[in-house]
């Protein structure tokens, strides 16, 4: 898996950039519940309160998606953008490109 991410970034700039994002950040040692007070209870009187470890990986697993999802759409922009380049001037449609930009926004 490390092997075939590494080939991944030789090819993109920005996923070697996030790919190393991640990997400089570091954690503390607690976390801060976002819940409820109610379901802060329920967990406290259950023991179901997450672990440290649940959290990061949580956190990372979050980052890793968000972060697929913008370098898919921005690999989508960078196809249209060399498809509309092989294109006549008159016939070039970038409408597609910012649709597929605003995408990449949002992710």
């Amino acid at each position: 898996l490390q092997y075939a991410e590494s080939k991944r970034e030789e090819s993109s700039e920005m996923r070697a950039a996030y790919n190393h994002y991640t990997r400089q950040l570091t954690f503390g040692n607690n976390y801060v519940l976002t819940a409820s007070k109610e379901d802060k209870k329920r967990m406290i009187r259950n023991d179901e309160l997450p672990s440290l470890t649940a959290v990061i990986a949580s956190d990372l697993d979050l980052r890793d998606l968000y972060r697929n999802q913008f370098l898919t759409a921005i690999e989508d922009v960078r196809a249209e953008v060399v498809y509309q380049i092989k294109k006549r001037a008159e016939d070039v449609d970038v409408s597609d490109v910012v649709d597929l930009m605003n995408q990449a926004f949002m992710a």
